[in-house]
């Protein structure tokens, strides 16, 4: 019974031992460190003695002695306070030391004891200190699970700290990147500085480097300007021959072009015409054949039995021809849809715009996004980790309480059971409820589509029923005279033999199931023979005939009933069958709106093409002038040469007299040039202004367009309107034929197969014209799509036609242009060379008035020579100076790149601080998620703990009252050890001071 516990207080016993052996070698080392430091004591005192004895002999070395002594006494002292301590040290030691073996012995003494008391114990106590044991391994238990959550709490608080330390890092890389671009702001800034201070140096260099070509070029046209007099005279008789020949090329081309377009024009009319009476007369043929329906719908009115079935052939009609009228406008709207194509071309062109620019703002703002994201998932993280505390706090105080509740029930554990239960189940409650939360529940929007499905589904049953009410009631009384004229048919052909063919009449009526009132007149037969038969039967079957004929007067009256509302009910599809005849009118109308829009549409669209050649005409305008602008531009270049020429010419002549006559040319240039810019100027104002109405008068044709599609679509609106209440009213046709079909007499069958008949008839009939009408639709169609491909074909050749014709035009224009320009220059050249020859030969009478001064000219020249030098030198000196600017901007440019480079390495690097930063939280959470998972386990470890302590604590309350004369003998025998411990602490004092 006690082996393990023999075994685990002998190993315990060896264990004091040890400790008992150590300890007293401990004490043995420490005496003989002492005894060695008594000797070397007395050898240092020896050695001083020795040392003092020559003192007097030599005073000075006594000095140095002297020193050298409180030097070793000082070293002394210190090595005895140090002996001391440790002295001290080893007694504290021993004492400890001492205690424990005492607190040993006791112990074993107690062990002893107890194996002893466990000896002389029965079974039973045995297994009471097992419990026990449980209890404390419980208790234990217990402890480590708080140790275990208060580990948890301390790592919890460390994965904070961690959490804190990832944000001052992410603060401190988006200070940084905050830092970077702030200097790549400065960066920017000192490069834009840069290239503003490289721009204006360019543009100073390029302003010098112009003011010096010009020069250059105005001595050089001087030189080429009588080269290209020449040449142009040539080009001018040549154009001259081209021209004519061209011209009368051009004009039999324009005659061909005019008979082709008035031979095309005229057959597309003849087309058109043919298409259009061919539709007129369809639609007349259309609308006989509506007049024709409703004739016979005036007939049909008349026979009140045969309405329905002529409605429904009325309507599958009336349907046959609103789909023929449905084809017609899907075709129509097929073909506008064709003119709409290019329109929205461009409107596509436009949108794809605005969707390449809506691209780019919402990648801006998806990396908006992203940075907030990353906000709100740090956020989330110090939410759930103060959630995880508050939950851990919560838990440890539900611990708390639970142990105050564990330590009450020891104290009453029999009274409190039921206020257990009680805690218990309103915990299971709560968890109950808090499962109930945590589930998804449903919404009230649900709960309320709910509801009213359930309504509506109710209502749906109610009406039904109510509607089966009067027919279930018919024939539930139908059934019952079938028996009971049964009965009175069997009961008369048993009394008497004259009653047997009344009751086969009735027999045979209940058999049809005849209407009541046939019924009454049999069972009154029967009845009437009845009344022979002696005995009080016959007044009960007269009482029952009674109830039966008023059961029968009742179902007339319903059947009147029923025809009355019928009745009624057809006077209102009458009504209903009228206003669809006025509807159909006004769908008419609304068609022959709709034509007239689209006419206007045709004429708004010829507008806008009128327009748009005028605007064309404008711009074809606009180009002439722009041409002319350029003739006399090059006409004002001509001059200028000639004018050069003619001083060069002069120069050596007449230097005076050349130098007036160049700054009046100078003046006339002047002159025309801004004429020319004013010219200019005006043509562009009056382009801008044709176009700003050319534009407002397109968007005037957009509104238009617009609201006749607006139109369109109402017009398919009221048409599927129409539509809807046609279906309805056919619905409700078949519901009344439907609830008419049973009650009808009798005498209505014979009707009907005579109605069915006529109205097979006119169903053939009716077949065969609507055969007539779909093959006449077939053609239609055909012709239709015939005009179409005509039309297209027509349109594709008149389209190339016109580019045809456009171009031709454009080039005559050209042509034309060329003519008048090369024309008025001509005229020009020869007046020129007129005022020339006038020149020429006034120059001829100053020449010889001239001669001493061509001297003083070609010395100008010679000084106009040193001056183009010095300018090339200069020229030459320049252009080594943009060499160096350029040599400095490339240096500048590879600073730029060096400094771009390590921009891109620092985003890089923060890209790789910011992906770090990522895989610490996604850590982060995989580690709050472990907590949890380990806190939930460790919950459900504590409950089930705590049940059992609530089970071992009763056991021991049990037990308590057993064991408490065994406490009472270990606390006299711990009384006992106290006192004994007390002598021993004495005995110790005592000998404290020998020791010393």
């Amino acid at each position: 019974m006690g082996s393990p516990e023999d075994s685990s207080l002998q190993q315990q016993q060896q264990q004091q031992q040890q400790q008992q052996e150590q300890q007293e070698e401990q004490q043995q080392c420490q005496q003989e460190q002492q005894q060695q430091q008594q000797e070397e004591q007395q050898q240092q005192q020896q050695s001083d003695r020795t040392d003092r004895s020559p003192a007097a002999a030599s005073p000075q070395p006594e000095q140095q002695q002297q020193q050298q002594q409180q030097q070793q006494q000082q070293e002394q002292r210190s090595k005895d306070e140090q002996q001391q301590e440790q002295q001290q040290q080893q007694q504290q030691q021993q004492e400890g030391d001492i205690a424990a073996a005492e607190l040993q012995c006791r112990n074993d003494k107690l062990l002893l004891q107890q194996n002893s008391l466990l000896d002389s114990l029965t079974t039973e106590r045995i297994e009471r200190l097992a419990a026990e044991r449980q209890a404390l391994a419980a208790a234990a238990a217990a402890t480590v699970a708080e140790g275990k959550a208060k580990l948890l709490q301390r790592r919890l608080e460390a994965a904070e700290a961690a959490q804190q330390l990832l944000q001052q890092q992410l603060e401190d890389t988006q200070q940084k990147q905050q830092q970077l671009q702030q200097q790549l702001q400065q960066a920017n800034k000192e490069t834009n500085a840069a290239k503003a201070a490289e721009q204006q140096q360019k543009e100073q260099q390029q302003q010098q480097q112009q003011e010096q070509q010009q020069k250059y070029d105005e001595l050089h046209n001087l030189l080429q300007q009588l080269q290209r007099k020449y040449a142009c005279l040539q080009q001018q008789q040549q154009l001259d021959a081209t021209a004519a020949d061209e011209k009368q090329r051009l004009q039999q081309e324009l005659l061909d072009m005019r008979e082709n377009l008035l031979q095309q024009k005229d057959a597309v009319a003849a087309a058109q015409q043919q298409v259009i009476e061919e539709l007129q007369q369809e639609k007349q043929q259309l609308l006989q054949e509506v007049k024709e329906t409703n004739a016979a719908k005036a007939a049909e009115q008349q026979q009140k039995e045969q309405q329905q079935q002529q409605q429904q052939e009325q309507q599958q009609k009336y349907d046959e021809l609103h789909n023929l009228l449905q084809q017609l406008q899907r075709k129509y709207a097929c073909l506008q849809q064709q003119q709409q194509l290019d329109a929205t071309a461009a409107d596509e062109k436009q949108r794809l715009q605005q969707e390449l620019l809506d691209m780019r703002e919402n990648l801006l703002q998806q990396k908006d996004a992203v940075a907030a994201a990353q906000q709100q998932v740090i956020e989330e993280l110090q939410q759930e980790k103060q959630q995880l505390l508050q939950e851990a706090e919560a838990r440890e105080a539900e611990l708390k309480q639970a142990r105050e509740d564990a330590a009450a029930a020891q104290a009453a554990a029999a009274a409190n059971t039921s206020n257990e239960q009680q805690q218990q189940q309103q915990q299971e409650q709560q968890q109950q409820q808090q499962q109930q939360q945590q589930q998804p529940g449903m919404t009230e929007e649900e709960a309320k589509l709910q509801l009213q499905k359930i309504c509506d589904q109710q209502q749906q049953q109610q009406q039904q029923q109510q509607q089966q009410q009067p027919t279930d009631l018919a024939i539930k009384l139908l059934m019952e005279l079938d028996a009971k004229s049964h009965q009175v048919s069997l009961a008369a052909a048993a009394v008497v033999a004259a009653a047997v063919p009344a009751a086969a009449a009735v027999a045979a009526a209940a058999a049809v199931g005849g209407a009541a009132a046939a019924a009454v007149t049999a069972a009154a037969a029967a009845a009437a023979v009845y009344l022979e038969f002696p005995g009080g039967q016959m007044q009960q079957q007269q009482q029952e005939a009674e109830a039966w004929k008023a059961a029968a007067q009742q179902l007339q009256q319903q059947q009147q009933l029923l025809q009355q509302q019928l009745q009624q009910q057809q006077t209102e599809l009458q009504q209903q069958l009228q206003q669809q005849a006025e509807q159909e009118g006004r769908m008419q109308q609304l068609l022959q709106q709709n034509k007239k829009k689209n006419q206007q549409i045709q004429l708004l669209e010829n507008e806008y093409r009128e327009k748009e050649e005028e605007a064309r005409r404008y711009i074809h305008r606009n180009d002439e002038l722009l041409q002319q602008v350029a003739a006399a531009a090059w006409e004002l270049q001509r001059l200028r040469h000639e004018q050069q020429q003619g001083i060069t010419a002069a120069a050596a002549a007449a230097a005076t007299s050349s130098s007036s006559e160049q700054q009046k040319l100078k003046l006339q240039l002047l002159q025309l040039t801004e004429h020319r810019d004013a010219a200019e100027k005006q043509q562009q104002q009056q382009q801008q202004q044709e176009q700003l109405q050319l534009q407002h008068e397109l968007r005037e044709l957009q509104q238009q367009l617009q609201q006749v599609q607006a139109d369109r679509t109402e017009l398919a609106a009221a048409v599927e309107k129409l539509l809807q209440q046609r279906q309805q009213l056919q619905q409700q046709l078949e519901e009344l034929r439907q609830d008419s079909t049973p009650e009808k007499h009798p005498k209505a069958a014979e009707q009907q197969s005579a109605a069915a008949a006529a109205a097979a008839e006119q169903q053939q009939q009716q077949q065969q014209q609507q055969n007539r009408i779909a093959e006449r639709l077939e053609e239609a169609e055909d012709k239709m799509k015939r005009f179409v491909t005509q039309m297209q074909e027509v349109a594709a050749t008149l389209c190339v036609e016109q580019q045809q014709t456009s171009k031709l035009l454009a080039e005559k224009q050209q042509q034309q242009q060329q003519l008048a320009e090369q024309k008025a220059t001509a005229d020009f050249f020869r007046s020129e060379c007129t005022r020339l020859q006038q020149q020429l030969q006034q120059l001829q009478l100053q020449q010889q008035q001239s001669s001493s001064r061509a001297a003083t000219a070609e010395q100008r020249s010679r000084q106009l020579e040193g001056e183009a030098q010095s300018i090339r030198d200069e020229l030459h000196l320049l252009k080594q100076q943009q060499q160096q600017q350029q040599r400095e901007i490339s240096q500048q440019q590879h600073a730029l790149h060096s400094k771009e480079l390590l921009l891109v390495e620092l985003q890089q690097q923060l890209q790789q601080q910011q992906q770090q930063a990522t895989a610490a939280d996604v850590q982060h959470e995989e580690r709050c998620a472990s907590l949890q998972v380990q806190l939930q386990l460790q919950q459900q470890q504590n409950a089930t703990l705590l049940q059992q302590h609530k089970q071992d604590t009763q056991q021991l309350q049990q037990q308590l009252a057993n064991l408490g004369d065994v406490l009472r003998e270990r606390e006299s025998q711990h009384a006992e050890a106290r006192a004994a411990a007390a002598a021993a602490k004495e005995e110790l004092q005592q000998l404290k001071p020998t020791v010393e």
